[in-house]
């Protein structure tokens, strides 16, 4: 299996104490609602006015675009991934991308087992990740870039960034 193989590659690389930050499809999690979904697109029943709308407001249907996401892929399978390779989940932050309800994307790190890091997975569920994403856009607008081109010749620890 190529994911299995990719994570073995992350426990030949890591140093010990190493950690590795993944972005990957947790569309897996949500395979029956996706072919419900599917299937449902597919009927005479949405020719219906505004019934796609009003499906989509109540949270039955999301947009039917899931961003080229990998069916057979999850949070879990991560999980299981690195266990079978000797290295351990340290956190999950499922998180959605595009859509509302949708879980669809997943971001572990992954550290060896036998780390300072190691400890039990922390997974969390953010439903609000595109809204906190696009409230953090609006802090570029306040960070000065000449403020930021002087600090990279500071010690990283005398720079502190402008609070938006």
């Amino acid at each position: 299996m190529k994911r299995s193989r990719v994570i073995a590659e992350f426990q030949k690389k890591l140093k010990p104490d190493g950690a590795v930050f993944l972005h990957h499809s947790n569309l897996g999690e949500y395979i029956n609602r996706v072919n419900v979904q599917s299937r449902l697109l597919e009927t005479r029943l949405l020719k219906v006015p505004k019934l796609l709308g009003v499906l989509k407001g109540l949270g039955i249907l999301e947009e039917d675009n899931w961003h080229w996401r990998a069916r057979s892929m999850t949070a879990k399978k991560m999980a299981m991934f690195a266990e079978q390779h000797h290295l351990q989940c340290i956190s999950q932050e499922l998180i959605t991308w595009g859509t509302k309800f949708v879980l669809l994307d997943c971001l572990s790190t992954l550290g060896p087992s036998d780390s300072k890091w190691s400890r039990q997975n922390r997974v969390i569920r953010n439903y609000k990740f595109m809204r906190e994403a696009e409230r953090l856009s609006y802090c570029r607008v306040y960070i000065d870039t000449d403020v930021v081109a002087s600090a990279l010749t500071l010690n990283p620890i005398d720079y502190r960034p402008p609070e938006c």
